[in-house]
């Protein structure tokens, strides 16, 4: 089947215009399932980023890391402007025993805040699917969701101060020479940096039996939320933003989705894949999905990446396979999601307040932007069961948009609410015994898919994210799930001939012995002899050729595909056409 120039047209404004899609634990190809088959598909999608494209790259969090930044300088800086002051005018006021070595007391420092977060989102999505016809495929998705962080700090790191352990002696020593203040002040250089050696050397200068009882390490942030002095500086919304630790939802039920796809061009023959490819040839499909809100949409800590869940909404899908040849082959993909807006439960980040308590909540309007996703795809089958393949995808979303909320109001850091867009690369490889079961070679049709992708550019605060993907599919017919159920098993099929027993009981009459006959033969009971007071037995008829009775019936075709090798997408021996069932 040949292009048609005018479909070759469509096809590449779609490429180039419309945006991929992708449901969860769905493959971004145009086929749909044969009349009477049903698919069986779970996995999982695993996504890790720690920083957001655009706007610098800045880390995840970095709001936090800017807030507890300032609250540390806040608490630490007047006594570490002290500290450097007295030292230097320590330095200048005695005799440098090396002058060589003389430390600067500008090196003097509590450090710069680190703080690191690491989104964790994972997905396992349940998948059924059933061919309702040979165009028309139908699906449920069942979505099991769970979203972590991962913190490591808040620390200090670079410091060469630290807190004075000894106020009181280390007072009495220097205020021999005049700097009781340094000696009984909060921070001191800690033992062994070079400030704290010029320190030391100067007084045993001055007399040898002096010393001081230097830290041992540098300002941490325990010793922040431990100390006093320290301490009492802080509000309690930043005594819980030093506090932050890592923490996770358990795995919950996400959106439900319900979808159906059209087979528009059915493509070159063959199901799955073509037997043979004649000039560039095309399959397309569209579809439509349905978002039901039974999923998450509240927060439950400062740190959470709010969950997407509790929206109704809608989707469509227009999917491409373009097939250079067998073997060779690109699927095009493009899809529309629109979520309604809903009232949400979200913690009351303030300016006043920028870590709140996780009791503080507010119910705020929440309406997300479309959200437009494309991908462009091209596979290479090596054999009937080993394919490797490409991907490039794009995600762009709109604005999301909040209101009803009290004055003063903000949001979490870590939702991706201005708006942006992605663009990822990846690629994939599968395994699929479904050629080898129509052939013969496989007892079970089934399909295993692997794939990584990485965002490699983008912008307005999306995820620079890595995700992995693992599905794993099994097609079989739905009549199988029969003998599970309550009750008596079904009746076998009756259109099949039941074998003819070759001799009955001692006590049967001849005349009621069935004799043996070919399968496929009509059998024609015996007529009983109406003349009177004849005592001979009747006699059994010589077997005849078929005719249009139906005393024995050849099989009628079943309705499911797997039922009739004849029919079958899978039977042994057997390829799905593009006449379809």
């Amino acid at each position: 089947m040949k292009l048609s120039s005018r479909a070759a047209r469509a096809l590449l404004v779609l490429a180039a215009t419309a945006a991929p899609a992708r449901a969860l634990a769905q493959e971004a190809e145009a086929w749909v399932l044969p009349r009477g088959l049903l698919e069986l598909s779970g996995g999982g999608l695993f996504s890790n980023y720690d920083s957001r494209l655009g706007f610098g790259d800045a880390p995840l969090g970095a709001e936090f890391n800017r807030l507890l930044q300032s609250a540390t300088e806040r608490v630490t800086g007047p006594a570490e402007a002290v500290t450097r002051a007295r030292l230097a005018d320590l330095f200048a006021g005695t005799t440098d025993p090396d002058p060589a070595t003389s430390p600067l007391p500008a090196s003097l420092a509590v450090g710069s805040l680190a703080l690191r977060l690491t989104g964790d989102e994972r997905t396992v999505p349940l998948t059924l699917r059933y061919g309702l016809s040979s165009r028309l495929t139908v699906s449920l998705l069942i979505p099991i969701e769970r979203r972590g962080t991962s913190v490591s700090g808040p620390y200090l790191t670079g410091g060469t101060l630290g807190l004075n352990p000894n106020r009181t002696a280390n007072a009495a020593v220097l205020g021999d020479i005049g700097f009781g203040d340094l000696g009984g002040g909060l921070l001191l250089p800690v033992a062994g940096t070079p400030a704290a050696v010029e320190l030391q050397a100067r007084l045993r200068a001055i007399n040898p039996a002096d010393t001081l009882v230097l830290p041992g390490n540098a300002v941490t942030v325990a010793d922040l939320l431990a100390n006093e002095a320290t301490s009492a500086q802080l509000t309690e919304s930043e005594v819980r933003g030093f506090g932050l630790a890592s923490a996770r939802r358990p795995y919950h039920l996400g959106d439900l989705q319900l979808g159906a796809r059209f087979l528009l061009r059915r493509g070159p023959a063959g199901w799955p894949f073509p037997d043979s490819v004649t000039g560039l040839s095309l399959r397309s499909s569209v579809g439509a999905r349905v978002r039901l809100p039974t999923g998450r949409s509240g927060t439950r800590f400062f740190s959470e990446i709010p969950p997407r869940g509790g929206h109704f909404g809608a989707g469509v899908d227009v999917l491409n396979d373009v097939f250079i040849s067998s073997r060779w082959y690109v699927s095009t993909s493009a899809s529309l999601d629109v979520l309604f807006p809903t009232d949400v439960p979200r913690l009351a980040f303030s300016a006043e307040d920028p870590f709140p308590a996780d009791s503080t909540k507010r119910i705020v309007r929440s309406a997300p932007g479309p959200r437009l996703a494309a991908s462009i795809t091209p596979r290479w089958r090596l054999t009937d069961e080993i394919s490797f393949s490409g991907e490039y995808a794009l995600l762009a979303q709109r604005r999301t948009e909040y209101s009803g909320g009290p004055e003063g109001l903000a949001y979490s850091p870590m939702e991706w609410r201005t708006g942006g867009s992605l663009h990822a690369l990846g690629v994939g490889a599968r395994y699929s015994s479904l050629q080898a079961f129509a052939r013969g070679r496989a007892k079970v049709p089934f399909e295993i898919t692997l794939s990584v992708s990485r965002a490699v550019a983008g912008g307005g605060a999306a995820p620079d994210a890595a995700m992995v993907r693992v599905t794993g599919r099994i097609f079989m017919d739905p009549r199988v799930f029969a003998r599970f159920l309550p009750g008596d098993p079904p009746p076998a099929d009756t259109t099949v001939p039941l074998a003819v027993p070759s001799a009955g009981p001692t006590d049967t009459l001849p005349s009621q012995v069935r004799p043996e006959v070919p399968a496929g033969t009509r059998v024609v009971p015996p007529q009983p002899d109406t003349t009177a007071g004849d005592s001979t037995p009747a006699q059994v008829p010589p077997p005849v050729p078929p005719q249009a009775s139906t005393a024995v019936r050849e099989p009628t075709a079943p309705r499911h595909a797997l039922a009739d090798p004849r029919r079958s997408a899978l039977a042994p021996a057997r390829r799905w056409t593009a006449a379809g069932p």
